[in-house]
């Protein structure tokens, strides 16, 4: 039970001082908001004043001499010009009054309030709009209160009944298809660039490494469960990789553009995306994908094991460490074997990145290659690029295993200390 002094302390004004803590990283809007407050207050105060003094001092004119004379009509509509020209600043304050009114309220309910409530409440705004239409016009005043309730209860019984599905794709903000998906259905009819510019769209929030972690990469999944499946005709699968191939070379950056000579080329010839990208960057940065003399650990090799997947994989990698200015670049095993470039440097690497996505499978490969590469890289840090899944014969062998591009690239940011794709 309650005292009656706990109840006075909780009656006292001084017992919403607990709030403060929450409120005052928020002191600049909620002083803001107190300003905009009081102004409003006061427009509303003065509004009818103005207006009365308007009416009486420039409309009525019974008290005016010219009118209580008897005057022509002329002249007492000149005398009407003259008090309007004399209380000119209070219509024309009365005129931007109403205009702020009437503009401020139809764009907070056509546009302000559909985009908040539509958003919090996970309705798109257009169905905001739509069901305050039809509510109204079923019940008047009282449907439109209850119509943004009553259309969220239908949305989320769209939600969790499978039968009223209809309803949140209808009303709901959740698209029918998520971003991978779509990516994939466009890759399929050659839209490349719609995948382009909802790609830069998505690029202003998040990074490239997240893109190719939570659209690319599944995108592809989907096209290689469809190809098991034996869906998709032999046309459509290599208009899917030629439409991949133009997205990433498209999103590159300036050194990972191909050239107007490669761009000649727009079917992808060759079996694998990854190798086709690296030939057309070769174009545009040199055979060696960049100088041969470069300073002591400023290099990230980046090394596929030679499937198709580990090749795009990889050069994914390449160009994802390059935007945060990292000199990453693209080898094979067959690189490895013929040996460095000429004059190259021998301190320049400082970290291997090795690509796999079928660890399991390959290992025996890599546990071949893996001493001969830490002989001849001996400063540099070997990272596994798996992927999902755990394999702990890597966590063993290599100084780090990560499973995905933003993951890589953090720990490229690390050892490098650059910026991490975020």
């Amino acid at each position: 039970m309650t005292s009656a002094s706990d109840r006075a302390k909780a009656a006292s004004p001084r017992s919403l001082s607990g709030l403060l803590p929450f409120l005052r990283p928020y002191r600049g809007r909620i002083a803001a908001a107190v300003v905009f407050l009081i102004a409003a207050a006061i427009t509303t105060l003065a509004f009818p004043v103005a207006l009365r003094s308007l009416i009486d001092g420039g409309l009525g004119l019974s008290g005016s001499p010219a009118v209580a004379a008897g005057a022509s009509s002329s002249a007492a509509n000149g005398a009407r010009v003259m008090a309007l020209r004399d209380h000119f600043l209070a219509l024309f304050a009365v005129g931007v009054a109403l205009g702020l009114f009437a503009a401020v309220e139809l764009v907070s309910s056509q546009v302000v309030e559909p985009q908040l409530y539509g958003h919090s409440t996970g309705l798109s705004p257009l169905s905001v709009v739509v069901a305050a239409i039809f509510w109204s016009w079923i019940w008047g005043p009282i449907g439109l209160l209850v119509s943004t309730p009553l259309t969220l209860c239908l949305v989320v019984a769209g939600r969790h009944i499978k039968g009223l599905a209809f309803l949140d794709v209808l009303l709901g903000d959740t698209p029918a298809l998520s971003m991978s998906e779509r990516f994939y259905q466009r890759a399929m009819s050659g839209d490349h660039e719609e995948i382009v510019a909802a790609a830069h769209t998505y690029l202003k929030r998040k990074s490239f490494a997240r893109y190719c972690d939570k659209i690319l990469m599944p995108a592809l999944q989907l096209a290689s469960a469809d190809l098991g499946k034996h869906t998709i005709t032999p046309q459509q699968q290599a208009m899917v990789k030629s439409t991949i191939a133009r997205v990433i070379e498209s999103l590159g950056t300036d050194g990972c553009r191909p050239t107007r000579r490669s761009r000649r080329g727009s079917v992808l010839d060759e079996t694998s995306i990854g190798t086709h990208l690296r030939l057309q960057r070769e174009d545009a940065m040199g055979k060696w994908q960049g100088p041969v003399v470069v300073p002591p650990g400023s290099v990230a090799l980046c090394i596929g094991l030679g499937s198709m997947r580990d090749d795009l994989v990889t050069e994914l990698l390449v160009r994802i460490l390059r935007t945060q200015d990292i000199d990453a670049r693209h080898l094979s095993l067959d690189d490895l074997d013929r040996g460095p470039p000429p004059g190259a440097s021998t301190d320049g690497v400082a970290m291997v990145f090795v690509v796999t996505a079928a660890p399991a499978d390959e290992w025996a490969r890599i546990s071949d290659i893996l001493p001969g590469l830490r002989e001849r890289f001996a400063d540099a840090v070997f990272v596994g690029l798996l992927s999902e899944g755990e394999f702990a014969p890597a966590d063993e062998a290599l100084d780090g295993v990560v499973r995905s591009f933003e993951a890589a690239s953090a720990e490229a940011a690390a050892r490098y200390s650059k910026t991490p794709a975020s």
